[in-house]
């Protein structure tokens, strides 16, 4: 599939053309990428490079948004009990995994598990030399001791937080502030606010402003795609056309005002796609288990489709084959229309547990995320602004 990109380029509006079929875009243009680019792009590796640890769904909150509700404090099996810790290593020692990168913690709430994951972390460090470390955290339970654990062991702390108290009941940045602070100054840049986007809050400014007087100029952010429906039955995140517009726009503007503080993980991806031209053969998701470079696994043995949604197991360790654990993720897009979709590389036709109905609910507000990350890449890789982008019409 072949686009129109009309760019400001140089102070001169004009039609670029690129795609699947067309060669890598510099080549095409004979332009250099803009020397202010921040990052490399690079070539992801193959195989499995990090482990997801689930560790159940036992969590504090109980957020009105959460696609894990209804499963909260439930006695499922993946429970991240000290107990189970030895029998796990057995295993995961006999399946011989090589090229472990990172390891990340999830539940649920990681940290009610705190025991869990302090005893299990010397093990890792053995079995994997130099590995990191991350937890996705609602910072709730955040303490001065945790953090210095963190530090000395080599963690990323990603904390999700709104910015508002509105749909957690919990006002993170007010009651949590100085353990916060201290997160940051131990951990710098390996610290992320991971903020939630909703309906009627498309415009990121007020969250960020917040983030900035709370916690102060250093603060760095991740706004990601808008919260995602999960069936036809929810409607509230259903985004109309001038809501996706609004947020494209207001997270580019942002990020060219505040750089430091508006962070976007997967930028570095979507350069490279970009220029070592779009994926032709996409998988649905551009989580980890999706992409296939990533393995979920609980204390159980089992392997899991999914790092944070769901607790039906999909296979063993045991059995376990990189990049086949399940059908559903090599079963392409969800709807014809996303075969012609410029945003379609960014989006991958969002989450593979989200039914079709679901995703349709859901699409405009990806829309909007995805076409703001495009909108970033190209300024960085070409110092241009993109105007639109639009199926190429052969002449």
């Amino acid at each position: 599939m072949l686009y129109d990109v009309k760019v400001l380029y140089r102070g001169e509006e004009q039609t670029w053309t690129y795609g699947t079929n067309s060669h890598a875009i510099t080549d095409c243009y004979g332009i250099r990428r803009n020397p202010k680019t921040r990052e490399n792009v690079r070539t992801p590796p193959g195989g499995i490079i990090s482990l997801s640890i689930f560790l159940g769904f036992n969590c504090n909150l109980n957020c009105s948004y959460c696609y894990q509700k209804g499963h909260h404090n439930s006695h499922n099996k993946v429970v991240g009990s000290p107990k189970m810790i030895p029998e796990f290593f057995e295993k995961l020692k006999a399946r011989n995994l090589t090229g472990i990168r990172s390891i990340t913690f999830w539940g649920g709430e990681p940290l009610v598990f705190w025991k869990t994951i302090v005893e299990m972390i010397p093990r890792f460090e053995e079995l994997y030399p130099g590995v990191r470390f991350a937890a996705m955290t609602n910072g709730t339970l955040l303490t001065e001791d945790k953090v210095d654990f963190m530090k000395a062991h080599n963690f990323q702390c990603n904390v999700s937080c709104d910015g508002f108290p509105d749909e957690r009941g919990y006002d993170l940045l007010l009651l949590k502030g100085p353990e916060l602070k201290y997160l940051m100054e131990q951990l710098g840049d390996r610290t992320l606010f991971q903020a939630t986007v909703g309906k009627g809050r498309e415009d990121i400014t007020p969250a960020l402003m917040r983030f900035r007087k709370m916690l102060g100029g250093e603060v760095r952010i991740s706004f990601g795609h808008p919260i995602r429906a999960m069936s036809k039955d929810d409607p509230s995140m259903n985004y109309c056309m001038t809501e996706w517009e609004t947020y494209a726009n207001s997270l580019y503007e942002n990020w060219l005002k505040y750089p430091e503080n508006v962070i976007v993980p997967k930028l570095r991806d979507v350069k490279t796609r970009i220029i070592h031209r779009i994926q032709e053969n996409l998988t649905r998701g551009t989580c980890g288990p999706a992409r296939g470079d990533n393995l979920v696994l609980g204390l159980d043995g089992n392997t899991y489709s999914c790092h944070a949604g769901s607790g039906t197991p999909s296979g063993t360790l045991e059995d376990y084959e990189s990049r086949s654990m399940d059908e559903f993720l090599l079963a392409g897009f969800v709807d014809e229309f996303c075969k012609d979709c410029p945003v379609r590389f960014v989006c991958r036709s969002g989450c593979p547990m989200t039914d079709k109905d679901g995703f349709a609910a859901s699409c405009m507000g990806r829309y909007g995320w995805s076409m703001g990350v495009i909108k970033m890449a190209w300024k960085e890789l070409f110092d241009v602004e993109v105007i639109s982008i639009t199926p190429h019409k052969k002449e």
